[in-house]
């Protein structure tokens, strides 16, 4: 093994990677590569600024050490014509890494897809508890404003309120109103859905253009004072209440 840094790589260096563990400080991590406490693959590396490379195994005491990965907590406003994923390289696709900023430095996940055209609120983490029990929630609320090209009759909104199939799918909301000022053309929905794509199917099943649709409200979240194409890390409150969410 050649133990040569490798600074173009920006990699962790030996002392920062075990002191990130939580078990010591970066300066007691030195102290034990110096005294050759610790290997990488297997052998002894007495230089505390070594850069461990990716697939390399750690050691102290012959106990595999990991270090403790930060979680990000990130609410963004998607603008439309983006796709929900992050890292996505299709020529002329539009994906959220561009909408992201390099101060979160691990791969986040969203929950609740948007499709393309829709706008509004997603939630990113790359917390796994939290991205499990969401994923598997059928219960998250969501409020979306949708504005159709012409006024959705009162029959389907009817049709919409008690709940309907389409393609084996059971699409129903909890609670659906008419905008005032919009001659019926915009609604205010309230929906336990998992995606947003039952919305679109329904009104097309009946005949109607979806001409905007944004989601306002996810699971106790509000896009107050985040801007379109904007987004913001949770406060320690609403990652509290995301890590309770039953």
């Amino acid at each position: 093994m050649n133990p040569n840094p490798n600074k173009e790589e920006k990699l962790p260096v030996l002392n920062k990677y075990v002191a990130s563990s939580g078990m010591c400080t970066r300066r007691e991590a030195a102290d034990l590569i110096k005294r050759g406490l610790v290997t990488v693959n297997g052998e002894i590396v007495k230089i505390p600024y070594y850069r461990v490379q990716a697939g390399d195994e750690v050691r102290f005491n012959d106990e595999v050490i990991t270090p403790e990965i930060k979680q990000f907590y990130v609410l963004l406003n998607k603008p439309g014509n983006f796709v929900s994923e992050v890292g996505t390289k299709e020529e002329g696709i539009k994906n959220l890494s561009l909408l992201l900023k390099t101060d979160i430095t691990v791969p986040v996940s969203p929950i609740g897809l948007l499709s393309e055209k829709s706008r509004g609120l997603l939630f990113l983490t790359n917390d796994k508890g939290i991205l499990e029990k969401l994923s598997a929630s059928t219960d998250i609320q969501q409020v979306y404003t949708l504005r159709t090209t012409t006024p959705v009759s009162e029959e389907h909104l009817s049709v919409l309120k008690e709940g309907t199939e389409l393609d084996g799918k059971k699409i129903s909301v909890t609670s659906v109103a008419r905008i005032e000022g919009h001659k019926g053309e915009e609604l205010g929905i309230e929906c336990s859905l998992d995606s947003d794509k039952g919305l679109y199917l329904f009104m097309e099943h009946f005949g109607y253009e979806v001409a905007y649709l944004d989601r306002t409200y996810f699971a106790g979240l509000t896009k107050k004072d985040l801007p379109r194409g904007r987004y913001r890390f949770l406060t320690e409150e609403e990652i509290r209440m995301m890590k309770h969410f039953t």
